[in-house]
């Protein structure tokens, strides 16, 4: 159940870009081609990274399995980088352009290990497909209520409510992740996603 909570709550980062886009144009003066490029940053590496898993590597290599350590770690990036991403938007576009592609990356890593493999390790045999539906089911629920927050926290409070929303949010799946800390992949867990 942690890791279904956790993917509602990953995925309300993933897509508040968009929400956002008008106020990143606003702030930086820049036109609708360079806003392309901007969000292009975030997602070209959001999928660059899925040609290769860093982070499945990771915890494999380091933590015997165990998905949630790093999962946690990158969301924690996701959280902070969102906090840092209102100073990169008022340096200029490049550290911007840095700190979207930077982002895109952990919360990609965050986003398949949860999807990926954590549901699929701790499925029972048969339920692995399921599992990982489940997770990605409720993530997609998360970049709904991701997009109707922002709207509302822009609205209400302003660009710095929702990058504090956005980084609440990371921060609150990386806590929730946490206490899954110790948790190995189950012993009757497919073999493919051992």
């Amino acid at each position: 159940m942690l890791l279904v909570i956790s993917g509602l709550i990953n995925y309300i980062d993933r897509t508040t870009l968009s929400v956002g886009a008008t106020d990143i144009q606003r702030e930086l003066g820049i036109n609708y081609e360079h806003i392309g490029m901007l969000h292009s940053a975030f997602f070209f590496v959001y999928a660059a990274a899925q040609l290769f898993s860093l982070a499945g590597w990771l915890t494999d290599r380091f933590f015997q399995s165990r998905r949630a350590p790093v999962c946690a770690i990158l969301l924690l990036g996701v959280g902070s980088l969102t906090l840092v991403y209102r100073v990169a938007v008022g340096v200029g576009a490049l550290p911007t352009v840095i700190c979207l592609a930077l982002t895109g990356f952990c919360l990609y890593g965050a986003q398949i290990l949860l999807v990926g493999t954590a549901a699929q390790d701790f499925a029972r045999r048969g339920a692995a497909a399921g599992a990982a539906g489940l997770v990605d089911f409720t993530g997609h629920l998360g970049a709904f209520t991701g997009d109707v927050m922002t709207g509302w926290t822009l609205k209400h409070y302003g660009w710095p409510g929702s990058i504090a929303w956005w980084a609440c949010a990371a921060f609150g799946a990386a806590l929730l992740v946490a206490t899954l800390w110790r948790a190995r992949p189950s012993a009757e867990a497919p073999a493919g996603s051992r």
